[in-house]
């Protein structure tokens, strides 16, 4: 790999339920490796098991993120502007610093491109994911709520605040 080539997928962000890179678009199911735009990549982990993944093409993240209100998009960006503390390591929180240990409550997110890393994932704990709920206005929470509703049936409802995975 020169130094133009960008990073490999690093497998914390490959499907736990099936087995492997995302090749799917969990809201319209466009081929992600073939995909010239980037898309996220979200994982939720709950005392070591991962509960809930979603893969989203540009598209798709475009449409849930028109849920966020304005109000909620400043909250998020001040949040992230006050505390993200990027890290390669993927066992403490790029917020707050806490080590999640091994039955930790976190959440990890990446942005990827065909089959390689866009950007660097970011790693929440729940602490931290619980936090900027509560910033987020009910519209928001609301949106992205019927949003995953829509899209990806089967987000277990005690994952956070009011059901609905923080995403970040």
């Amino acid at each position: 790999m020169d130094d133009h080539t960008p990073p490999p997928i690093p497998e914390a962000l490959f499907s736990a339920f099936h087995e492997g890179r995302f090749v799917t678009c969990d809201a319209c199911a466009c081929d992600l490796a073939t995909e010239t735009d980037a898309y996220q990549v979200q994982k939720t982990w709950k005392h070591g098991e991962v509960v809930f993944e979603i893969a989203l093409c540009l598209s798709c993240m475009m449409e849930a993120m028109s849920f966020l209100s304005k109000e909620s998009m400043e909250a998020l960006r001040l949040f992230h502007m006050e505390h993200y503390r990027p890290s390669d390591a993927f066992d403490c929180c790029h917020f707050c610093r806490k080590d999640f240990g091994p039955d930790g409550e976190y959440e990890i997110s990446g942005v990827c491109a065909g089959l390689f890393l866009a950007r660097p994932p970011a790693t929440m704990c729940g602490e931290c994911a619980a936090k900027v709920q509560e910033k987020l206005s009910r519209a928001t929470r609301d949106g992205w709520g019927e949003f995953l509703d829509r899209n990806v049936p089967g987000v277990p409802e005690t994952m956070v605040p009011d059901g609905v995975p923080a995403g970040f």
